[in-house]
C-alpha cells in the first residue's frame, strides 16, 4: 500500500513538473516588443460583488515600442487584445476523497454532486481592443475593471494581447484604422505578445479593495 502511494505521488509530481516546464517555455525566447505602464489610477475603492457599466476600478495604462529593433527601423506596431478577459474556471468538481486516493485507499473518486461553479471573480475590459502604436509614442488605453463575487483574497488580473508589424503597404489599405488593420491581421502570426497584469486583494466584510505590487498583494 504504502509503495502503491509513492508510486501515485511520484506522477503527480512528474506531472506537475510538466506542467511547469511548459509554463516557463511559453514565450521564453519571444522578444520584448510592446511595454506598459499605469499612468493613471487610485490605488483603493470600494466595490460591489456584481458587473456594472462603470466598473469597480478604471484605470489608464500607457503602451509603448519597448524593442529597440523596432525603434530604430521606425516600425509601427499593432496591439490587439481579445476584449473583455475574466477570471478562468476551475471546472470540474471537487472530488471528496482525493487524500485516499492518494493514499491509496480507494480507487474511485468521489464528487460533490451539489457543486455549483461560483463563475468568475473579475472581470478587465480594454475600451478599444486594438491600437496602433509609433515608435517613440504612448497611446491610452483605459481599462475596467469590475469584482463580480465577494471574496477575502489576492488575485492577479490578466489582460492578454498579440503584437503585428505594420508595414507601409498595411497602413495605405487600410487608412492606419487599427480596427481595419486587426482585420488584417487575423490571418498572420504575431511578432510578440503582452501581458497587463494587476494586482488586487478584496476584503470580503468591509467590500473594499487594494492594488499594488505582486509582492505587497
Amino acid at each position: 500500500m504504502k509503495r502503491f502511494s509513492l508510486r501515485v505521488a511520484g506522477i503527480m509530481l512528474g506531472m506537475l513538473a510538466l506542467i511547469l516546464l511548459q509554463c516557463v517555455n511559453v514565450g521564453a525566447d519571444e522578444p520584448k516588443t510592446v511595454g506598459w505602464k499605469i499612468l493613471k489610477g487610485a490605488t483603493k475603492g470600494t466595490y460591489t460583488p456584481r458587473a456594472h457599466q462603470d466598473g469597480d476600478d478604471q484605470l489608464v495604462v500607457g503602451l509603448f515600442t519597448a524593442s529597440k529593433d523596432l525603434l530604430e527601423m521606425k516600425t509601427p506596431v499593432l496591439v490587439v487584445f481579445p476584449g473583455c478577459t475574466e477570471d478562468p474556471s476551475t471546472g470540474g468538481k471537487p472530488i471528496l476523497n482525493l487524500r485516499n486516493i492518494i493514499d491509496g485507499k480507494e480507487a474511485s473518486p468521489r464528487y460533490n454532486d451539489k457543486y455549483t461553479d461560483p463563475g468568475p471573480r473579475w472581470r478587465m475590459c480594454p475600451e478599444n481592443n486594438a491600437l496602433l502604436l509609433e515608435p517613440g509614442e504612448t497611446v491610452r488605453l483605459n481599462l475596467i475593471v469590475d469584482f463580480l463575487r465577494a471574496v477575502e483574497e489576492g488575485m492577479r488580473l490578466e489582460l492578454p494581447g498579440r503584437v503585428y508589424e505594420v508595414s507601409e503597404a498595411d497602413r495605405r489599405l487600410t487608412g492606419g484604422d487599427p480596427e481595419k488593420l486587426s482585420q488584417l491581421m487575423m490571418t498572420r502570426r504575431p511578432m510578440g505578445s503582452i501581458v497587463i497584469d494587476l494586482f488586487y486583494r478584496l476584503k470580503l466584510k468591509e467590500k473594499t479593495w487594494v492594488r499594488n505590487s505582486y509582492a505587497r498583494i
